[in-house]
């Protein structure tokens, strides 16, 4: 270390002000790392969200900076290979579009024309790729010098780590890429790409590329880490970091719950079991199938609810599903909220139910808002995938149950309701764990101890 901090450039695809899970953990990582008097972190974002006017501009949160790397279409000066990026970057209009139906006849030649600049899209995306790399590694190695960084920590995906990586050995600094997901595996669980198809190989190929050349690398959980090994990933250069809470900023946000909408729903609770889940609507997430549990329960003579914080996106097709099951009397799908004040939505919740199908990526990669779950003491019940049995101990700090049966989900918060005391056996335990494994200010230090080993060039394991 030179002096008495070990300064770190933390290179991402995105982050704070924005609100997302990815974010969430950027900010958590780089605050609880300020907080350990030890490492003086700094933060550099990716000119690959032109659309986030939050990507724009510098932005400070708890002491901590965000440097900004703009896109072509936002920065005030362009070579000319920017200068065509800029050009050909689609601007969304995000005023409200038309809701006059065109003609037959108009939206079948939309169609043609779609299907005749797929290909010049796809040589544009490659195109924008090589420009935007070439100036992301140019920003990142302007910054690392700036600031004197002893370690580039890039976070994925390979867009973020490749510049990063290019920057680091030009500097001569030790680089960390971290894997908190499998950003191609998400893709296939959300339809978007076909497993094993072109596209996924490519991205998987890049990806292993990355955490190859890395002096370390971080994974979120030790079903990741075993998933990298098998990929050819030395196993003394993996650490495992898992996702983690931040107890003193959970606390906050219990008395703000204003909306009458919400006020109502919990003012009709009487003696009912309240069945919930707070995240996004994914078809990852598999949050259908808790809506269908609740089904089962209601038709069985049960009083439960369904309650639902999200964000907009699929919240009316939830809700269509809902009305299907005949249970949208007892449900409610709301949101966004500000995240400081999502703790107080917790209350309203008996069970927590993370219902994932399976899919590699669910196997393998562990969920933010359990462990936020657990804090608030609200039991967990979540399908029995590799990554949760890294959260739950079946029966002690929750419940799982055989993923994509709904079934078994509605068998396990039957017994929940059933068997007096479990309830609160499992939060207490629930709870308990989380505070004594997933901490950040626990976690933190993880970091403080990889980035000094690998910069006096030491095996990790020793």
């Amino acid at each position: 270390m030179k002096g008495d901090f070990l300064r770190a450039l933390h290179v991402l695809a995105n982050g704070p002000p924005d609100v997302n899970g990815y974010a969430i953990r950027t900010h958590s990582i780089l605050r609880s790392q300020n907080e350990l008097d030890e490492i003086d972190p700094t933060a550099l974002t990716s000119p690959w969200y032109p659309d986030r006017i939050s990507m724009k501009d510098d932005f400070e949160l708890d002491r901590i900076k965000y440097l900004r790397t703009k896109h072509p279409i936002y920065a005030e000066k362009n070579n000319f290979f920017e200068k065509i990026v800029k050009v050909f970057t689609p601007k969304r209009n995000h005023k409200e579009e038309t809701k006059q139906k065109t003609k037959t006849i108009i939206n079948r030649s939309k169609k043609i024309i779609t299907l005749t600049m797929k290909p010049i899209k796809l040589m544009f995306k490659l195109y924008e790729e090589k420009v935007l790399i070439r100036t992301f590694t140019k920003k990142i190695t302007s910054v690392a010098k700036e600031i004197d960084a002893e370690i580039i920590h890039a976070h994925t995906p390979y867009r973020v780590g490749f510049p990063a990586l290019l920057a680091s050995r030009k500097l001569g600094i030790p680089f960390v890429y971290e894997v908190r997901g499998l950003w191609e595996d998400t893709a296939v669980a959300n339809g978007r790409w076909t497993e094993n198809g072109l596209v996924y190989r490519r991205f998987r190929r890049k990806e292993t590329f990355l955490m190859s050349n890395a002096d370390a690398v971080v994974c979120i959980s030790e079903a990741l880490k075993q998933d990298l090994v098998e990929r050819g990933i030395e196993p003394n250069k993996i650490v495992v970091v898992p996702n983690g809470i931040e107890p003193h900023l959970l606390e906050h946000g219990q008395d703000k719950i204003s909306h009458a909408e919400v006020l109502e729903f919990e003012q009709k609770r009487l003696d009912t079991v309240t069945i919930g889940y707070i995240g996004s609507l994914r078809k990852l997430e598999g949050v259908d199938y808790t809506a269908e549990a609740v089904s089962i329960l209601q038709k069985k003579g049960y009083n439960v609810r369904f309650f639902v914080l999200t964000g907009l996106s699929g919240q009316k097709e939830l809700l269509s599903y809902c009305r299907k099951l005949g249970i949208s009397d007892n449900t409610l799908i709301f949101g966004p909220v500000p995240h400081d004040e999502v703790a107080g939505y917790y209350d309203l919740i008996d069970l927590f139910v993370v219902s994932r199908p399976k899919f590699r990526v669910t196997d393998l990669v562990t969920p933010l808002k359990p462990y936020e779950a657990m804090f608030h003491e609200k039991p967990i019940i979540a399908a029995d995938l590799l990554a949760f049995r890294e959260i739950i101990e079946h029966g002690v700090t929750g419940l799982l149950y055989t993923p994509d049966d709904v079934n078994s989900l509605a068998k396990t918060l039957e017994r929940c309701i059933n068997e007096e005391g479990l309830i609160q056996q499992l939060s207490s335990a629930g709870k308990t764990w989380v505070l004594g494994q997933r901490s950040w200010d626990k976690l933190a230090i993880r970091y403080s101890q990889l980035y000094k080993t690998i910069i006096k060039g030491s095996e990790l394991n020793d």
